[in-house]
This record gives structure tokens, C-alpha cells and sequence, in this order.
């Protein structure tokens, strides 16, 4: 049942990725929305250990995915570069390796790369997991009422995790380490600057929603609402591989996760993804445009109203409901710390979790 009272539309499926349930048992999964009005899997005598074996065998598949996407982003880039620089002289490869490119290309060729280092892996774990696009994700209308507070909860979060990544790198200065980012050339064309916008803001909104809320959290709901949200939010981080950008990532995966599952809407999610990537662009455009001061007078003002907005938020929706932020779950034979160290201790995990580990490492420079 939705929040509001009404009933859900359940309709029986279920994922090539694990048993189907035995006849008899009651079980009804809903797109979008797990197991209902039925016993969930590994709840009961002897199922425990098929559960943990599952999730097991969700965390290789995930792994592998993000060792994929590893490989893709820099595959995919040499590929891509060579190929334009044989077809455009817009590219030019220097013979120690470096690549000079236009402005447009430059964001052109980034977007597939980012296109082919996403979807690609993420298509796989759909297949092996039978999930289905146009069945499996959850559907459900948009609601202005919830995407309005939502948004500025969204955004202050953002907020708390900009700080947070200051923090982390002023404690990194103290220790004389800094991690290094790529920069970004100077945009002086109209078209550039809307490939830029597209590619940093709205096609990461759409792509990562349907990936992140959609192919790895929807699946997963079957170990618990609350498991899902916390691993599709680790994932996520991991996706970013970026060490001060990890833990706003994580936070904000989780907010996102949330979303999806109360509101059953990925538009919903995707809607405040692409606000809060557009917020981030636009500021990062107006600190070009204005001096350091009045720059810094603009953030400061934007940042304190919207952190206030984002109390007044969650203010409201727990006024309307007390159990708004709550996410129920079934009872399971499995904690949620059980489920979670059999996740993160999964050797395919492992691995991906320690090589997106040594790039995060390999961003820093000692001082």
C-alpha cells in the first residue's frame, strides 16, 4: 500500500537471477516495489543460506560491472580518441600520448565514453539478472507535493557534502597530500557549452537513475528495502571513484534510493538528480563570470537559504507523516549488517572495491 492509503498493482514476477517462489507460498512481487503480500526470500526454516548465497552471488555480479566500467573508461577513450583523430582534425594525438582536442569534441567524446562506461557493464548485470526495463522500473506519477521538499532536502545534502569534501581535503593539506582533478577547458562557444550542460548534468541524470534506482537497487529489493538503498548508495560512491566526492555521494545515493522506493517514481528521482547537477554547473559557470568576492557572497547566501529550505522540508513531510522517512522491511532470518557483511565480503567486491581504492590513491600528490 502507498503512503497515501491506496493499493498497489501487484503483478507476479520474477528475475532469472534467483528462484522463482514455490507455488502456494503467496508471493507477489510489484515492479518497483519487492515482494508483497507474501513471505520474502530467505525468510523462514532452511533459507537463510540460500539468501546469503544470493547476495553472494549479486555482489560478484555488481564487482565485475564496476571492474568493467573501469576498463570501458579508459578502453574507450584511446579507442574514441584514435578514431576522431583519424576522421576530424579537430583531435590531435602528441607523441607522448597526449591528446589536444576543440571544445566540442572534446565534450563529445567524453559523453560517449561516459555512455559506454555506464551503460555498457549495467546492461550486463540487467541480463544476468533478467531484469527489464520496460517492466521492472517503477513507474509511478511525479508528485509536486514530494518533489518540491525533496528537491531542497536533495540540495541540502549536497550542501553538507560539499563541506564534508572541504574538510577532507583540508585534513589531506595537513598531511601534505592533494588530490588532483581533471580540469575542464575554458568554454567560449554556445554549442560547446550545451554539449557541456547536457553531458555533466541532464544525460547523467537520466542514465544514472535508470542504473543506480532502477538495474541495481530494483533486484535487490528482495534482500530488504533497507539493503537495497545502502548498497545501490555504495555503488554509486564507487561509480564517482572520486576520494573527497565518496562520502556526499553515498549520502546522496541514499536520499535518491529513498525516493525511488517511497515515491515508486524514477522520473521522480531523475527530475532531482538533474536539479542538483544543474545547481552544480551553473555555480561552477558563475565563478568564471564574477570576481572571487562577489563569487563567494553568491554561494555563501544560495547555500545558508537552502540548507534553511532543507530543514523546512523535512519538517513538512514529517508533518504530513510521521513515518515518512521510515523504510519498513519484513522480518528476515538475515540482519541487516549479516546481509551487508556477506555483501561487501564477496570476492568479486573485493576486488572492484580494492581497484577503485588504488584510483582513488592514485589521485593524491604529495606536497
Amino acid at each position: 500500500m502507498y503512503s497515501d492509503g491506496r493499493e498497489r498493482d501487484c503483478v507476479q514476477q520474477t528475475f532469472e537471477g534467483f528462484p522463482p517462489p514455490e507455488e502456494g507460498e503467496g508471493y507477489s512481487y510489484s515492479a518497483g516495489f519487492g515482494y508483497l503480500g507474501g513471505p520474502q526470500e530467505g525468510r523462514g526454516k532452511g533459507k537463510s543460506e540460500l539468501q546469503i548465497q544470493e547476495i553472494h552471488r549479486q555482489a560478484n555480479i555488481l564487482g565485475f560491472a564496476i571492474l568493467l566500467s573501469l576498463f570501458l573508461s579508459n578502453a574507450s577513450f584511446f579507442l574514441l580518441t584514435r578514431l576522431f583523430a583519424l576522421l576530424s582534425s579537430g583531435v590531435v594525438i602528441m607523441k607522448n600520448g597526449q591528446v589536444l582536442t576543440n571544445q566540442f569534441l572534446h565534450y563529445f567524446i567524453r559523453l560517449l565514453v561516459y555512455l559506454a562506461q555506464i551503460v555498457i557493464p549495467y546492461w550486463v548485470v540487467s541480463c544476468l539478472n533478467g531484469f527489464s526495463l520496460k517492466k521492472d522500473l517503477p513507474r509511478g506519477a511525479v508528485k509536486g507535493r514530494t518533489l518540491v521538499p525533496c528537491t531542497f532536502i536533495l540540495l541540502a545534502i549536497g550542501i553538507v557534502g560539499i563541506a564534508s569534501a572541504n574538510l577532507l581535503s583540508g585534513l589531506a593539506s595537513q598531511l601534505n597530500i592533494r588530490f588532483v582533478s581533471s580540469t575542464e577547458p575554458a568554454i567560449t562557444s554556445v554549442p560547446a557549452y550545451l554539449l557541456y550542460f547536457l553531458s555533466l548534468s541532464a544525460v547523467p541524470a537520466v542514465v544514472e537513475e535508470v542504473v543506480f534506482r532502477g538495474v541495481v537497487l530494483q533486484p535487490l529489493r528482495r534482500f530488504g528495502d533497507r539493503f537495497a538503498v545502502v548498497v545501490s548508495a555504495v555503488v554509486f560512491a564507487m561509480a564517482h571513484q572520486s576520494f573527497v566526492k565518496a562520502p556526499n555521494m553515498f549520502f546522496v545515493g541514499l536520499f535518491l534510493g529513498y525516493v525511488a522506493i517511497k515515491s515508486g517514481s524514477i522520473l521522480t528521482t531523475v527530475i532531482l538528480h538533474f536539479v542538483n547537477n544543474a545547481l552544480s554547473l551553473v555555480l561552477t559557470t558563475l565563478q568564471t563570470a564574477v570576481s572571487a568576492s562577489t563569487y563567494a557572497l553568491v554561494q555563501n547566501s544560495l547555500f545558508a537559504l537552502l540548507l534553511l529550505l532543507g530543514v523546512f522540508s523535512i519538517a513538512y513531510l514529517s508533518r504530513q507523516d510521521s513515518a515518512i522517512f521510515a523504510i519498513e522491511d519484513y522480518e528476515d532470518t538475515n540482519t541487516l549488517t549479516t546481509k551487508m557483511i556477506a555483501f561487501i565480503g564477496s570476492g568479486g567486491f573485493v576486488i572492484s572495491l580494492c581497484m577503485v581504492a588504488f584510483l582513488m590513491a592514485s589521485q593524491a600528490r604529495i606536497l
